[in-house]
């Protein structure tokens, strides 16, 4: 018979080669990635609650004068942009403007600070490809 040893090839073996038993060490976590992230999607949430409130200021006023105030009773509401921004209310005891200037600035800046951020994440994505 032939008395050389056999050549082994690790290659072409799977669980001879210098990496057997040995698992891939995971990637160290980003936090500066991770923080940017919660900051925009926390500045993102706190802006969209700030729009949604004021909105809902906007809606709870016009529902109010569909549903009467006090004597004048029920009306029609609509919102004015005169001297002040307010929601005028139409009813049959006369005209009455509930001032809105408060909600119309938070739906302006805040709607400002939205797009704002949409423009700003889509200019960094279209930079980093």
């Amino acid at each position: 018979m032939n008395d050389e040893p056999l050549e082994i090839n690790s290659d072409n073996h799977p669980g001879t080669g210098p990496h057997t038993g040995t698992s891939r060490p995971r990637p160290r976590l980003d936090r500066r990635r991770l923080f940017r992230v919660i900051a925009v999607v926390w500045a993102v949430a706190m802006l969209l609650a700030a729009v949604i409130g004021a909105m809902l200021n906007f809606a709870e006023a016009a529902r109010a004068c569909s549903r009467g105030l006090g004597a004048a009773g029920a009306g029609w509401a609509e919102v004015t942009f005169r001297s002040s921004i307010s929601v005028t209310c139409h009813a049959r005891g006369g005209t009455f403007d509930i001032p809105m200037n408060g909600a119309a600035a938070v739906v302006l800046f805040g709607g400002l600070g939205l797009v704002g951020l949409a423009v700003a994440g889509l200019v960094l994505r279209i930079a980093g490809d």
